[in-house]
């Protein structure tokens, strides 16, 4: 079965921390998550990634958020280069 989940990535002095957050069962709620979480708030940078997918398996990539702004998969200032259009959704993600 397929869920909406929140894949994010911390940005921290070191390099950066990948969390997931979900599932949930519809993507205007994964959307809302997703803004709130990339919204800043503090000094902390943290874009959040809105992913159809089950859990072990390919997700699809649907939308981005970096700093509140929703921005098409792979497309904000976040990454330097394009990623895939799939990221692997961990057998168990942490849901949050």
């Amino acid at each position: 079965m397929s869920d909406y989940w929140i894949r994010t990535e911390l940005g921290v002095h070191a390099g950066f921390t990948v969390e997931w957050h979900g599932p949930y069962d519809n993507q205007q709620r994964a959307v809302s998550v997703a803004k709130e979480l990339s919204d800043p708030w503090d000094a902390t940078e943290i874009v959040a990634e809105v992913v159809l997918g089950a859990p072990g398996s390919e997700g699809t990539r649907l939308a981005e958020f970096y700093r509140g702004t929703k921005y098409l998969p792979g497309e904000s200032p976040w990454y330097d280069c394009r990623p895939p259009a799939t990221v692997d959704i961990p057998l168990s993600p942490k849901g949050k």
